[in-house]
Parts: C-alpha cells; structure tokens; sequence
C-alpha cells in the first residue's frame, strides 16, 4: 500500500517548512487538518490543469489538508 504524509518530507524542493497538524472533533467533522508553510523552496512546483499551468509550490505559500 502506497502512503502519503500531509508534512511532504518527500518534497526535496523544499528546504525550509513549518508544518502544524490539528485534531478536530465537531459533529459536522472529525480528523485531522493540517497546514503547511513553504518558506524556501529549490524550484517552484508547476502542474498542467486543462489548459492553464498552476503553481502548487513556491516561496510563501501555504498547502492546507
């Protein structure tokens, strides 16, 4: 089985994260919201989506789960 973790250690474009994990418990929703905080980055991380090219990683952005 393939597993993949919210704080993407894996992304060695990367080279400077904060990552905040929280545990939520509410009726509506229970489970885990994370945040992370991209501070520097080796290269920005660029997918193609329909006909538009979108930027998921680059200096001061966040990846919320």
């Amino acid at each position: 089985m393939k597993r993949k973790y919210a704080d993407r250690l894996d992304w060695r474009r990367v080279i400077s994260r904060v990552f905040k994990c929280v545990l939520i418990e509410e009726q509506d929703f229970k489970g885990y919201v994370t945040l992370l905080s991209l501070h520097q980055v080796e290269r920005e991380l660029f997918v193609q989506y329909q006909d538009e090219e979108l930027c998921l990683a680059a200096e001061g952005y966040f990846w919320l789960q």
